[in-house]
């Protein structure tokens, strides 16, 4: 992607809490219990355990990672499992159960990071076994409050703690908006939320001396920006960037300090930034005073006094406007973060300073920058669909799971059933009845109620057979969200597993940063169990039931080709280009102010333009809690879209059902284009069952991409 992404940000601190925004004050944080790290000696293995995020990783009702270090003192290899509970709930059952096989040699040593997640009911507890099962180990982590934005320091530890840690963020003013953005944003309507903010600082390092940080992109579902030092990035391990990149794809935050020239031309950074940057002056747009800002100190009713305040609009002092930096190149446009691009749905800001070092660190000038991009990254939560980790209840399953239910399609055989049986009972009972006492003997009626009784059940019978089938058969859905030009997209995959005969079933994530769940099953009170093989997450022991479809939830990101560009032209025109390698169907182009664009197909390498493009209507927006918002279930009228693609209507339907009413789908100041990709992922066999049915829908949002 060229620089077809101009970004001129208007900063906020309205910020939206998951699915609705209340005027309300934020309770402190409970405080942990007595351990949230475990150091320990047990037969001859040396035990560290803490979260990848320190202190702030066991948020209740969130998913983190636990990282277990293991060294062996002795002589002779050591084999066994690490295991991990999401906790316990009040019968004493087991909730979530994650386990890690480990080896040791001697001498040697091992670093295992175990995703979980974290019960609402019970505290983390982590177990150490041996290779005969015995227990060596089990302590209970501390778990905390899920309230609160939280700032992550990668591989470092600074004095920022001291000045952020546990401010107190007043989030109630209006969003600014600007046609020339990428992504949108909503705007409150004038609600308010109180917000403490957390700072994270991760300064662990691996055995092999690379930052902790991560290794499944749900672990990041919590976190509302990540700071890193370059040098500190570019150390990171393949998957470790692989959970990054694929948060940042679904609409993550990266603030980025350059600690060294050279790292701008890392393959890492080039990457992200979608070019070498050069240094140069600060642009007058990131020294420009915020748009919005916190209001006055004070300290919010309903919360600790001596919280840590922000002051208002603070002046940049001589000594840090002499030392800072400006970056030009690449897909980055001056903000008033620094120098931004957008990568996927997510952004990068290269700031022009280093929060960690003086004089930047104690800055009141840095501090409520900081603050306000970690508000700007929430509150754009709610127009991101595919983030991992966000995973819905049984309520919002439902859509998914008659989506690619089999049994679903055959409701007209229960019809048949019933008038069989209504049958049945009319000529059993008084038309046999009377036919027989009318020949003289009543009682032939009953030889000819057992012939009719067991004819009306071979007939049910062989009807069940003969609908369900006798095959076992898999059905695909798959969202992907991506931003315009991306050839990689966040993706929720959604797969339906379909057999005749009791069986059980292990799933693995196909992306080593992905994450795997039963659809509907709540992740936080549920005794499913998973375990971490070469790196990726299994879900192990799914029983499947006779003729019933088991749907199992996938987190992950999914490939575009060389990308779905969005291009504005200089009459303000949105043109789409095809380059997924796979053509689109059903194409519905959504442009800021205009009717909507219908297109049955676009074939690869071609180009359609929004102005020639079958107009269609449907309505824009709808209030949401105080919120403006375009949801899915605007667009999706079933039977019209049925008619134009068949199983289109249905297909949207679902996610319509699993986005909600509180989901943002079409923002009003960007481009959206959504588009069925002909052949699906191409997948056609899934744990031995044939796939049937393979949809993928995906979502395009913003400008950007090649023309």
């Amino acid at each position: 992607m060229k620089d077809a992404l101009a970004v001129v940000f208007a900063v906020t601190l309205a910020l939206v809490s998951g699915r609705a925004a209340a005027i309300k004050p934020v309770p402190s944080p409970a405080a942990p219990p007595a351990e949230t790290s475990v150091r320990a000696e047990v037969r001859g293995l040396d035990v560290a355990i803490s979260g990848v995020f320190g202190e702030h990783s066991f948020s209740a009702g969130g998913f983190t990672e636990v990282t277990v270090s293991l060294r062996n003192r002795g002589q002779e290899l050591q084999r066994g499992t690490v295991s991990v509970l999401a906790g316990r709930d009040f019968r004493g059952r087991s909730v979530g159960l994650v386990e890690a096989p480990f080896e040791v040699a001697p001498s040697g040593a091992v670093e295992l990071l175990v995703p979980t997640g974290v019960s609402f009911v019970g505290d983390p507890v982590v177990a150490v076994r041996d290779e005969a099962g015995k227990l060596l180990l089990e302590r209970s982590l501390g778990r905390q409050s899920g309230d609160g934005a939280l700032l992550v320091e990668l591989g470092q530890r600074s004095a920022l703690a001291t000045h952020l840690d546990g401010a107190v963020l007043d989030l109630g003013h209006p969003v600014v908006f600007d046609r020339a953005n990428p992504h949108p944003y909503l705007s409150p309507s004038g609600s308010a939320r109180l917000l403490p903010l957390s700072l994270a600082p991760v300064p662990n390092v691996t055995l092999s001396g690379e930052p902790v940080a991560p290794r499944v992109s749900a672990s990041y579902a919590r976190v509302a920006a990540v700071l890193a030092r370059s040098d500190a990035l570019v150390r990171l391990g393949a998957p470790e960037l692989s959970a990054l990149a694929g948060w940042l794809l679904s609409g993550g935050t990266l603030a980025l300090a350059i600690s060294r020239p050279e790292d701008l031309r890392h393959p890492t950074v080039v990457a992200l930034l979608g070019g070498e940057l050069a240094e140069g002056p600060v642009d007058g747009v990131t020294l420009a005073r915020l748009p919005a800002l916190p209001s006055a100190p004070r300290t919010p009713s309903g919360t600790e006094s001596g919280k840590k305040e922000l002051p208002v609009d603070p002046p940049v002092s001589p000594t840090l406007s002499a030392v800072l930096i400006g970056h030009r190149g690449g897909n980055v446009s001056p903000s008033p973060f620094g120098s931004t691009a957008v990568y996927g749905l997510g952004e990068v800001h290269v700031l022009p300073f280093d929060p960690t070092a003086r004089p930047a660190v104690d800055e009141p000038w840095v501090h409520v920058r900081l603050a306000a991009m970690a508000a700007r990254s929430l509150q754009r939560r709610l127009s991101m669909l595919a983030r991992p980790g966000d995973f819905g209840g049984e309520g919002e399953a439902v859509g998914v799971r008659r989506y690619l239910d089999p049994n679903e399609g055959s409701r007209w055989a229960i019809v048949f059933a019933v008038l069989l049986l209504c049958g049945y009972a009319i000529a059993a009972g008084p038309i046999n009845f009377f036919v027989w006492r009318r020949r003289g003997a009543p009682l032939r009626a009953l030889s000819t109620l057992g012939v009719l009784s067991a004819t009306t059940f071979g007939g049910v019978a062989i009807l069940a057979v003969a609908v369900k089938g006798v095959k076992e058969r898999a059905r695909h859905l798959t969202f992907v969200d991506a931003g315009a030009g991306m050839s990689m997209g966040a993706a929720h995959r959604y797969r339906g597993f379909f057999s005749h005969r009791a069986r059980s079933l292990s799933v693995e994530a196909r992306h080593a940063a992905g994450l795997v769940r039963s659809d509907g099953v709540d992740p936080f009170d549920s005794d499913e169990r998973w375990r971490l093989e070469r790196d990726r997450h299994r879900l192990v022991g799914i029983e499947l039931r006779p003729w019933q479809t088991h749907v199992v939830r996938e987190d992950g990101v999914a490939s575009l080709g060389a990308g779905i560009a969005l291009v504005r032209g200089s009459d303000d025109e949105v043109t789409v280009v095809n380059r997924s390698g796979r053509a689109l169907l059903g194409l519905m182009l959504h442009r800021p102010g205009k009717t909507p664009g219908w297109l049955a197909r676009l074939e690869h390498g071609a180009r359609a333009r929004h102005g020639d493009l079958e107009a269609f209507s449907v309505r824009r927006a709808h209030f949401f809690g105080g919120l403006k918002v375009s949801s899915l279930d605007l667009l999706v009228n079933e039977e019209t879209l049925d008619t134009r693609l068949p199983g289109l209507g249905a297909a949207w339907r679902a996610l319509a059902d699993r986005f909600g009413d509180a989901a943002d789908v079409f923002p009003e100041d960007v481009p959206v284009l959504l588009a069925q990709l002909d052949g699906g992922e191409g997948i056609t066999e899934d744990l031995g069952m044939r796939v049937e049915h393979d949809r993928t829908l995906v979502r395009v949002v913003g400008y950007g991409g090649e023309p």
